[in-house]
């Protein structure tokens, strides 16, 4: 799609419903945090008009719940996150209590964990299967040290050993052939797994995804406010956050580095952002929510 094409006559038919809640989920490797640095400094204007209008902001990320906690706190973010993929899902206790104003108002430091898929030891033990009866190739984060996953990802080895700590998926890099990779992928499939693409790693992962989590989160918010209108805003920028873009109300696919956009199907009001990464974050936020908002 063209930068011509990015939302035809679509854009003023969403602007006119004016909800009263938007929900923002979000990608974060490649989307809020650059690619190279996992900065998230050039999305900071966009951050603040969050926050100062009370609009939730959900991380919906491959990563883990380990390596959330000094995000969320850095950004002030006390809502509910989605990690793994969509493996699991997070919010704070008494989040979602009928009765409760606007916003929310919960307990920050207890969460209600709900898994949507199968645990890792479970996950793990498939690969095992995998390597003995089959000889396939591919190295998890189970089979690497900290050093080799920061190595990798560009991570320190402390941020690499939050990353290690897994619930319900595990990345991986592929060392076999492409042949066989596609087989892999079938006997995956008929075990009851499914296989995702992100930006460095192959991710394992039961038939959850950060689309089915967003559904389940809006389903939430729906029914503990139901006077109130909701429209769900999605920001990714790679194959694996697709899922969540097309549950979205409104989804976004920002540029990833050297300026283009993930292959994607027809995706229905897609918003292509102007900007790499956090840039783009930050450009559609701006472009949306004060119209959202109004």
């Amino acid at each position: 799609m063209k930068k011509s094409e990015t939302l035809p006559a679509k854009e003023a038919s969403i602007a006119t419903v004016r909800p009263r809640r938007v929900v923002v989920f979000t990608d974060l490797d490649g989307t809020l945090l650059d690619h190279d640095t996992y900065s998230w400094e050039a999305a900071r204007p966009a951050l603040e008009l969050v926050r100062r209008c009370h609009v939730p902001l959900i991380f919906n990320t491959s990563k883990t719940r380990a390596e959330l906690g000094d995000l969320r706190g850095q950004m002030d973010i006390r809502d509910p996150f989605v990690v793994e993929n969509g493996g699991a899902i997070y919010y704070p206790r008494g989040y979602f209590k009928k009765g409760i104003g606007w916003p929310p108002l919960a307990d920050s430091e207890h969460f209600v964990e709900e898994l949507l898929g199968p645990g890792y030891a479970q996950i793990r033990r498939f690969i095992e299967r995998m390597r003995r009866d089959h000889g396939y190739r591919l190295a998890g984060f189970g089979d690497l040290t900290d050093e080799e996953v920061a190595r990798h990802t560009g991570l320190s080895p402390a941020q690499a050993a939050l990353a290690r700590q897994r619930q319900c998926s595990e990345p991986f890099l592929w060392q076999d052939s492409a042949q066989r990779f596609e087989a892999f992928k079938r006997k995956a499939e008929q075990a009851g797994f499914r296989i995702l693409k992100g930006g460095r790693f192959y991710h394992l992962i039961g038939h959850s995804d950060k689309g089915k989590a967003l559904r389940q989160l809006m389903a939430k918010y729906r029914s503990t406010w139901p006077n109130a209108r909701f429209l769900s805003l999605a920001l990714g920028d790679s194959p694996n956050d697709l899922d969540m873009l097309q549950a979205a109300d409104l989804p976004i696919l920002v540029q990833r580095p050297g300026g283009q956009y993930a292959a994607h199907p027809p995706i229905k009001n897609l918003y292509l952002a102007r900007g790499i990464g956090p840039r783009g974050w930050n450009e559609a936020m701006l472009h949306w929510l004060p119209q959202l908002l109004a």
